[in-house]
């Protein structure tokens, strides 16, 4: 994520094209606005790319809290992006979140 508000943000690439290059075609999907990375979604919104700290903070009240009522990985991970926010590997984190979880079933 830093390489994409980096690049987003001052145009700063690697010295490696092919890596340069993935970052350009990767950037298209994303937006940078008052200095916080948003993902462009299929449906228009602008889901809010988080860092590594806050992602597993915010499964967690997804999952157990007042707006979470312990399900399943995949459902977490959309709920999760319903709400806003995104991250590289959501999905994965959910599935792993839930399986740790000693009140799911």
């Amino acid at each position: 994520m830093e390489l994409l508000t980096s690049y987003l943000g001052d145009g700063t690439l690697l010295q490696d094209p092919k890596e340069d290059n993935h970052i350009k075609k990767r950037s298209e999907r994303f937006l940078l606005y008052e200095g916080l990375l948003y993902k462009k979604a299929f449906s228009h919104l602008l889901l809010r790319c988080t860092t590594l700290e806050k992602d597993k903070r915010i499964l967690d009240k997804m999952h157990k809290e007042k707006c979470g009522s312990h399900i399943k990985g995949h459902s977490l991970a959309a709920k999760t992006l319903k709400t806003g926010y995104y991250w590289l590997t959501l999905q994965l984190d959910a599935i792993e979140m839930v399986r740790k979880c000693d009140k799911c079933p």
